[in-house]
């Protein structure tokens, strides 16, 4: 369905994606979420990487960017 979503200018995040994403503007390591959250590092950095396919970003530096730009609109 996130297809679907996309087509219609929306996309969809699990509660876990906004919270490792949330993390992840933080300047800590992969390792520091992992911990934080009870997860693997590997974890975090598969649901980053979901989280950059859905927004067509490829770095935490361009998540951090996205979500200044759209918490300050």
């Amino acid at each position: 369905h996130n297809t679907y979503t996309q087509r219609k200018g929306t996309l969809l995040y699990t509660r876990k994606e906004l919270d490792i994403a949330i993390l992840a503007d933080d300047p800590i390591s992969y390792r520091e979420i992992a911990k934080r959250r009870y997860v693997s590092t590997g974890r975090v950095k598969n649901i980053l990487q979901n989280i950059y396919n859905k927004l067509g970003i490829s770095s935490r530096d361009e998540l951090r960017q996205y979500v200044v730009w759209n918490t300050t609109k």
